[in-house]
């Protein structure tokens, strides 16, 4: 089979394909850019401090600066990735294209059509990757260690309790956006400013974000997306095993550690190893209210992958080997924190739920 490397010009008619497929399935409407009226709209919602922290953002865009707002929210980790391939003498087996598609499956899908191939995020599946890890970042408690005693926390504050409890709400209610309208910016968001401790989660939602598309290229350099057995119709999902997911796991992540080779920055591998970590959870935890939150319609939510648990155990064996188990300490941490909240966020998804049907 033929490769060759990918260049500006060959990604130009699959992004026409990608705009056709989404005016084909009624749904263009999701990568119309917003009106300046909408954007300064937005601006106007946000708090102070998040004003302070994109102040220099907001000054362009009330300038009449709009381009960055326009731009493909996939395209920046794409580049990068195509530049980490090139830079190892690694070439994919064609063209591809990575954008945003309401499919029902928490997992991005993969598209055959003319040229080449489209990566496929489901609606609203970053937005959820992040108002996630925001709220991990919303829970945290600053701590020192005393010798003899261990672990000393901070002593939580009533501000800190309203942020962590509105934090978890906002997450509840981005879960339940995301499960019956298949988009979780329906369900609110978190706020971040630049003194806020949810600003911890923006690197992780990032990570978890470039895993997503990671996984995906994983499955472009193993061949699974050009297989005979893969391939459909042009303009139909690309069939996995879940052999193939596992491999395509472990050469993302393999991907995402390549992307720092070099640049010596230990917290941002750390950041870069946990964003899987923050994928799987919020998997399990949407696989969890789609088994035993009552009254969710039968496939809105759809998966043939694996089990989040199986895949994360996967990837925890393969980091230690490469990196030793303290690159985990993040992941660990990061888990952990959503873990002790995953009973309550279902609790008041299952609310919700009933208020909504009631």
């Amino acid at each position: 089979m033929a490769r060759w490397a990918l260049t500006m010009t060959t990604v130009d008619p699959l992004e026409a394909e990608y705009h056709a497929l989404l005016e084909r399935r009624g749904v263009g409407h999701l990568v119309a850019p917003p009106t300046p009226e909408q954007i300064n709209a937005l601006i106007d919602r946000l708090e102070p401090g998040e004003q302070d922290l994109h102040a220099d953002l907001i000054r362009s865009i009330r300038g009449g600066d709009y381009s960055v707002l326009y731009q493909n929210p996939y395209e920046g980790i794409r580049a990068d990735l195509l530049h980490t391939l090139q830079l190892s003498g690694i070439a994919l087996p064609g063209p591809a294209y990575v954008g945003e598609y309401p499919h029902n499956s928490f997992n991005a899908r993969a598209c055959a059509v003319p040229g080449g191939t489209l990566i496929l995020v489901n609606t609203g599946l970053t937005t959820l990757l992040f108002q996630v890890a925001k709220c991990i970042g919303a829970s945290f408690r600053a701590f020192t260690r005393a010798e003899g005693t261990g672990l000393r926390f901070e002593v939580e504050t009533a501000e800190m309790i309203r942020r962590r409890d509105h934090a978890r709400e906002t997450v509840a209610k981005a879960v339940v956006a995301y499960v019956f309208h298949g988009d979780a910016r329906r369900g609110g968001r978190i706020p971040v400013g630049a003194d806020s401790r949810a600003l911890l989660g923006v690197p992780l939602g990032n990570a978890g974000r470039d895993f997503v598309v990671g996984h995906e290229f994983g499955h472009l350099l193993a061949g699974h997306l050009h297989e005979p057995a893969a391939r459909t119709h042009f303009g139909e999902w690309i069939r996995k095993s879940h052999h193939q997911e596992f491999e395509a796991d472990e050469i993302g992540a393999l991907l995402m550690l390549r992307r720092l080779e070099g640049s010596g920055d230990q917290i941002q591998k750390n950041f870069t190893v946990a964003g899987p970590f923050l994928f799987f959870a919020i998997d399990h935890l949407v696989t969890r209210v789609r088994n035993e939150v009552h009254d969710i319609p039968a496939g809105v939510i759809v998966t043939d992958h694996p089990p989040s648990d199986e895949r994360a155990a996967a990837l925890r064996r393969l980091f230690v080997e490469i990196e030793g188990p303290g690159v985990l300490q993040f992941a660990n941490a990061f888990v952990s924190v959503l873990s002790a909240q995953e009973d309550d966020i279902l609790d008041l998804v299952d609310s919700l739920v009933h208020v909504a049907s009631g």
